[in-house]
């Protein structure tokens, strides 16, 4: 049941265009009484129909020790598959 309010969150969250993992995250844990793990986000965004990872973004300077890479997703009929850098 939880799982199904979380991903109604997120639709409704990507309805205003695409956003990164951490992206929603943040969202969901500023605005659910609960919150979420980045393990149970991430089993909703790669199971749901209607949510499409579209690319990756880098976070942070290129080879600089913090940098990491994080998935793009977007409603899946909105997309087309892009990548692009932050």
């Amino acid at each position: 049941m939880a799982s199904i309010m979380l991903k109604k969150k997120i639709v409704k969250f990507l309805e205003d265009g695409k956003k990164t993992t951490t992206e929603i995250l943040c969202h969901l844990n500023d605005t659910s009484r609960h919150g979420t793990t980045m393990n149970q986000l991430g089993n909703i965004l790669s199971k749901s129909t209607d949510i499409k990872k579209i690319g990756m973004a880098r976070i942070g300077k290129p080879m600089s020790p913090g940098s990491h890479e994080n998935a793009v997703w977007a409603i899946a009929d909105k997309t087309e598959h892009v990548d692009y850098t932050t």
